[in-house]
């Protein structure tokens, strides 16, 4: 009679989270104790800097996103002259700068030399140190700008121009809104240097006069014509 032998695995260890109390089963079984993928990337960087983020990730076992974060947790992520990628050969490290602000007068002066010199995107854009994203936001910008104070000359120039044919129209032909006569008696009423010869009667006359253009100078939804009421 014969038996079959079967060697049953090892048990792994069982990892409990102290915050949440999951429990898992450890990959291996070598007993040793287990840290976060965070401290294994950070301990990674600080004794592999020269090394880049891929290359380091691929040796741990994490992603090189893991890695960028722990580069800029530690002070390892200061800049490398170069680094060795996953290949073995070895390149500058890139240096990410801050963006620079500019003026607002800068990117006025930007979108100027297209809009008013004639200047190209790129031309205007070495000119001033912006970038061309920043040419052409500007530029709608200043059309935008622009059209808006052409719009309000416009109106302006339109009012101006109305009230002008209102007049040319009164006094080419048209009804007149004061006599002459009536004009001069009233200037001369309010006139610092004729009013003190004026009597109390002429006085009354220039005010009586000025009252009966009310209707006519005044306008009429401040002062509504009234309607003219039939005799008995």
């Amino acid at each position: 009679m014969s038996a079959e032998l079967h060697h049953l695995p090892e048990p792994k260890p069982r990892l409990h989270c102290a915050s949440c109390g999951v429990t898992v089963e450890a990959r291996c079984g070598c007993g040793v104790g287990y840290i976060s993928a965070a401290e294994a990337a950070a301990r990674a960087v600080n004794a592999m800097p020269e090394k880049s983020s891929r290359a380091i990730a691929e040796e741990i076992g994490v992603s090189a996103s893991t890695i960028d974060r722990a580069r800029k947790a530690t002070a390892s992520n200061e800049a490398v002259a170069k680094r060795t990628g996953r290949d073995g050969k070895k390149r500058r490290s890139p240096v990410k700068r801050a963006p620079r602000k500019h003026s607002q007068e800068t990117r006025q002066r930007a979108a100027s030399l297209v809009l008013d010199e004639g200047r190209t995107h790129d031309e205007a854009a070495a000119a001033t140190g912006v970038s061309d994203i920043i040419v052409r936001t500007e530029i709608a910008r200043e059309e935008g700008r622009r059209e808006g104070r052409q719009a309000m000359l416009d109106y302006r120039h339109a009012e101006l121009h109305r009230e002008y044919q209102r007049v040319l129209m009164s006094r080419r032909g048209g009804i007149p809104i004061m006599q002459p006569a009536d004009y001069r008696l009233i200037l001369s009423a309010l006139h610092p240097d004729s009013r003190a010869a004026l009597s109390d009667e002429r006085l009354a006359e220039a005010f009586a006069t000025f009252r009966k253009y009310r209707l006519l100078l005044v306008n009429e939804a401040t002062e509504p014509t009234p309607t003219p009421e039939r005799a008995p």
